[in-house]
């Protein structure tokens, strides 16, 4: 399989491959701003982590497959990868030149992805970025209601 990078690729003008991650469970503006920006920068390749893995740390209102539709209507990214540590499997088709990070995401994470990636490209860049938007999506899961149809705050309810 052939991986695709700026540097040794035949892409038109230089066009760098610019990764971000996340779980952009309930798409918001201060999404929206962070993808533009990490847009300046070349064509943008979400890794959206798994919803096995999102679970682990907070409740997730969208399941991967919804997120994914979410992020690729914006028209904003170029592709849309599920995935998660320690087996990346996007990297197998397209190299990251910048891996862009948000500034309020974990930062022991983002270490360990940073190393995950330089071992394998240690040519990639990496770049935070800073907040765009005083929205977050914590906030607005603390205003919706549940899915499940109790009536209770997404927040305080089993989610299920």
């Amino acid at each position: 399989m052939k991986i695709v990078n700026s540097k040794n690729s035949s892409r038109q003008g230089g066009i760098k491959n610019v990764y971000i991650w996340g779980a952009y469970d309930i798409l918001h503006d201060g999404h929206i701003k962070f993808i533009e920006n990490a847009k300046k920068l070349g064509d943008v390749y979400v890794i959206l982590i798994s919803d096995k893995v999102v679970k682990k740390y907070k409740k997730l209102y969208f399941k991967a497959f919804i997120r994914k539709k979410h992020l690729l209507k914006t028209g904003l990214v170029k592709n849309v990868f599920i995935d998660a540590l320690p087996n990346m499997k996007c990297f197998n088709k397209i190299a990251p030149d910048i891996f862009v990070f948000g500034y309020d995401q974990n930062k022991e994470w983002n270490n360990i992805l940073k190393k995950y990636i330089l071992e394998r490209f240690p040519g990639c860049k990496f770049k935070t970025l800073k907040q765009y938007s005083e929205t977050h999506s914590s906030h607005l899961k603390s205003k919706i209601l549940c899915y499940c149809g109790s009536g209770k705050k997404f927040v305080d309810c089993c989610g299920k």
